[in-house]
């Protein structure tokens, strides 16, 4: 995600959009990328408490 230009420290917002849900929505307080499936299939999140 940093590479996206997320810190790491950002409260983050993950959802399918678009027609079929083709695409993935991620939404910070500033930032908003739109990523194919196939994009987003390469990104591993986690919750740190």
């Amino acid at each position: 995600m940093a590479s996206l230009g997320i810190s790491r420290n950002e409260s983050v917002s993950v959802k399918h959009f678009g027609w079929f849900k083709s695409t993935v929505q991620i939404m910070t307080d500033r930032t908003l990328i739109a990523l194919r499936n196939d994009e987003a299939a390469c990104i591993e999140v986690h919750k740190v408490a």
